[in-house]
């Protein structure tokens, strides 16, 4: 149910436009809120700014990533994406930082990172959101006002946070490698 209103949501976002804040809930507390990311990129994307917290993230994960970002950045998407610095404790994601970079995107770190958040286009902003009890509840953006509130805290995250290459050395061949 949620993702059929996403997609409607996506498809018809004329009903969300002009200064609203246009502001609804896609998933309930204990969905896998993942999917809400993901389906926001159904249509073709041509920039992505994204904050990541987190500290470890599955070799999986990070291969899929890495694999969708290939094919991404290969049609011409522009990608800023600002992690923690906690996750460059692990070898397999600081290869996957440089993997991204190599291809295209650039990536930052920040020491603490308010809640994950995808801008899309400028036109649309997901967010996962946990409350003082622990649940975690993903939200969709859509209207002039909220998305430029979005807008302005990555850009002073983005300005804040340091590039890769002064955050850790440069990997061995194999973090490119592996997006093929």
């Amino acid at each position: 149910q949620a993702q059929r209103r996403l997609n409607i949501l996506l498809k018809e976002g004329a009903e969300l436009g002009g200064d609203g804040v246009g502001t609804v809930l896609v998933t309930a507390p204990g969905d896998d809120p993942d999917h809400v990311f993901h389906a926001a990129q159904t249509r073709p994307v041509a920039a992505v700014a994204a904050l990541q917290p987190g500290a470890r993230f599955s070799e999986d994960l990070l291969a899929a990533s890495l694999r969708r970002a290939a094919r991404q950045l290969a049609d011409g998407l522009t990608l800023r994406v600002i992690h923690q610095n906690a996750a460059l404790s692990h070898p397999q994601s600081a290869d996957y930082f440089h993997g991204v970079e190599q291809l295209g995107g650039q990536v930052r770190f920040s020491d603490i990172l308010p809640f994950r958040l995808m801008l899309i286009d400028g036109q649309t902003a997901v967010c996962r959101l946990t409350d003082p009890g622990g649940a975690q509840e993903t939200l969709l953006f859509q209207g002039a006002r909220m998305l430029g509130l979005l807008g302005e805290l990555f850009e002073t995250a983005w300005v804040q946070a340091v590039p890769l290459t002064e955050a850790v050395p440069q990997p061995g061949p194999k973090a490119l490698a592996s997006a093929s």
